[in-house]
């Protein structure tokens, strides 16, 4: 679900998957620490914490992308999303 991004929340979207990937080489999360995703946006970083099985809290100010992300990452995965 793609939503257009709020200027008035500064939103600005993580969408190149070789960005994320880079990201994920770089901090290289193990299943032992806890990731917290300030602004998870559409979920891009998201999904590959998700896949890793990363415990990550991801706080979103926006609620309706918040409920998006909830129903994407909801029970059975690793991702707590917070409205926040």
């Amino acid at each position: 679900m793609k939503h257009t991004a709020k200027k008035s929340l500064g939103q600005h979207f993580l969408v190149d998957d070789n960005v994320v990937r880079k990201i994920i080489n770089t901090f290289s999360p193990r299943r032992s620490q806890l990731v917290v995703e300030i602004g998870p946006g559409e979920g891009a970083l998201t999904r590959y914490l998700a896949e890793l099985e990363i415990e990550t809290i991801a706080i979103e100010v926006d609620e309706t992308r918040a409920d998006h992300l909830r129903s994407r990452f909801g029970e059975g995965t690793s991702v707590d999303i917070r409205h926040q």
